[in-house]
């Protein structure tokens, strides 16, 4: 049988914080539950005495569990048919092809980072 000893005066590493990640998959899921539902998930998430989360990875654009199709920050549909002076439009005017996290908006990821954000205030 394995014994451990714990001795509260010694330490060999300290304890930054746990966490989570809150990238498209985690968020679909989320967004599945009632707004209230959601809301008091996310608080006690973030509730120090409940679930005390501290931190969170974000992914930029698709992470690597998704059910949805893979996309980048600047997709381009045909990468191989550019010229080769192209410039990437990094400042779109709207209407235009360019840099975007429009799927991070339309996908609830930027909203859930807000309501985190938010709960971990109070």
């Amino acid at each position: 049988m394995t014994r451990i000893n714990v001795d509260p005066n010694t330490t060999y590493q300290t304890f930054l914080g746990m966490g989570s990640s809150l990238e498209e998959s985690s968020v679909y899921n989320l967004n599945q539950l009632k707004d209230d539902v959601k809301q008091s998930f996310i608080e006690d998430l973030v509730n120090p005495e409940k679930g005390g989360m501290t931190l969170f990875r974000v992914t930029i654009a698709t992470a690597d569990f998704t059910s949805r199709r893979f996309y980048t920050y600047y997709d381009i549909d045909n990468i191989n048919a550019l010229p080769a002076d192209f410039t990437p439009n990094w400042y779109p005017a709207d209407g235009e092809t360019g840099f975007t996290i429009q799927k991070d908006r339309d996908y609830g990821i930027i909203d859930t980072i807000k309501m985190v954000q938010a709960a971990a205030k109070k």
